[in-house]
């Protein structure tokens, strides 16, 4: 008899224990966690907000509930979303973009007709659509 209440409370401690652990231990993916811990997070969070949206439509929700569930929810995608954006790392700066887009601007230039936008053939001096002479690529 001591041994089956013994076992009974044991069996207790163990089924509480897997019960409270989610709200005891710590989200292991936050702004640190790893980029597919924060994509199944955003994509979980993304459902959770499609859901809401549903049961609002359907009548399940009044909209006083609707809004803050939907404003807590989208709360949470924006930082998990801005979390994924942190792991990526800094994104290239607008002036090494522009830069890139002159240097090809200028390496199509060479190869077009600056008179009628045709394609140039290689070692012409004239453009073969218009006729109008065509400046001398130089060769770095």
């Amino acid at each position: 008899m001591l041994f089956a209440a013994i076992g009974g409370f044991v069996l207790l401690l163990v089924v509480a224990y897997l019960i409270s652990r989610p709200l005891i231990l710590p989200r292991t993916t936050g702004p640190g966690g790893s980029r597919n811990g924060l994509a199944a997070d955003k994509e979980k969070l993304l459902e959770n907000i499609r859901e809401l949206d549903l049961d609002f439509a359907t009548g399940k929700l009044s909209e006083e509930d609707y809004r803050d569930l939907r404003s807590r929810s989208v709360a949470e995608a924006a930082e998990v979303m801005r979390a994924i954006d942190q792991a990526r790392g800094p994104a290239p700066e607008d002036d090494d973009i522009e830069r890139a887009i002159s240097a090809k601007k200028a390496q199509l230039q060479d190869r077009t007709c600056s008179a009628c936008g045709a394609a140039r053939t290689e070692g012409a001096k004239f453009c073969a659509t218009c006729g109008a002479p065509l400046p001398a690529i130089e060769v770095t």
